[in-house]
């Protein structure tokens, strides 16, 4: 009999292999979104279109167009501020399959006959699911880096590090919404649907609550309140702790309604 922890290895990599592809298409591309982004900085820092004194300072707050003639904000407004809002979903079509697309094939009775409990499959989904969006983000910054010096433009290896990996939190956090529903529910489809829809309701929140003062206190409620521009802002560390404490929590629940459920053959 393996033990829990060797269960759990053997789920890792299962997941990981199964998830292989996917992980190349996303690095791919977000490395290519980048690139082009950073590249075509140079033709622009100059240009009318980036000076935004004149404009709302909610919009500047909402959209982070706040010193964008300078290439740390530049890049933040271009590329990390969506990319926990895209990058969620990796892990949330990872989580959707894993569980309730699997029960909906009639594959996770299957799977469940073999000596692997259930929280060592939903650990395994969630472990994956980090590691694949962390080596995402590494690509991300390793292709900002060299981008950065092909323009021979100035903003160190340690800054860009810094601006990638402050997404990882926030999107975790948020993707792990996925990780509950479909812990929960029994076919693919509806996880997918209520995920991207919850997730952009949160988002949605904190660009409200950025326009518009009255429903600023709104914003407490939503992941991305605690996210914001390294370049620009003294980011408290607490807020990527809560951040990971929120996932952590979504996770622990989701583990206890997958072990206490019926699973549909």
């Amino acid at each position: 009999m393996i033990s829990e922890g060797q269960s759990t290895a053997i789920m890792i990599r299962h997941t990981f292999q199964r998830n292989r592809v996917s992980l190349i298409w996303w690095s791919v591309a977000v490395m290519l979104y980048t690139v082009i982004n950073v590249a075509v900085y140079p033709a622009f820092k100059d240009s009318i279109l980036l000076q935004t004194q004149n404009y709302p300072q909610g919009l500047i707050d909402a959209f982070g167009l706040d010193n964008l003639d300078q290439l740390g904000p530049y890049i933040y407004s271009q590329v990390f501020l969506m990319l926990p809002l895209v990058l969620a979903f990796l892990p949330v079509m990872m989580y959707a399959g894993a569980f309730a697309g699997a029960e909906e094939r009639g594959a996770l009775d299957v799977l469940l006959t073999q000596p692997v409990r259930r929280r060592s499959l939903v650990l395994a989904t969630f472990v994956t699911a980090v590691v694949n969006v962390a080596i995402v983000l590494m690509v991300t910054a390793i292709a900002t880096w060299l981008t950065v010096i092909a323009i021979n433009e100035e903003l160190s290896f340690g800054d860009v590090m810094l601006a990638s990996w402050s997404v990882l939190p926030v999107t975790i956090a948020v993707s792990s919404i996925g990780l509950l529903l479909s812990t929960s529910m029994r076919s693919r489809g509806p996880v997918l649907g209520a995920s991207i829809g919850i997730i952009f309701l949160l988002y949605l929140i904190d660009v409200v609550g950025k326009l518009a003062p009255d429903f600023e206190k709104l914003r407490y409620i939503t992941p991305f309140r605690y996210f914001n521009d390294v370049f620009s802002y003294d980011i408290p560390i607490w807020y990527y702790l809560l951040l990971l404490g929120v996932a952590l929590v979504l996770l622990v629940i989701s583990v206890r309604i997958f072990e206490r459920r019926d699973i549909f053959t």
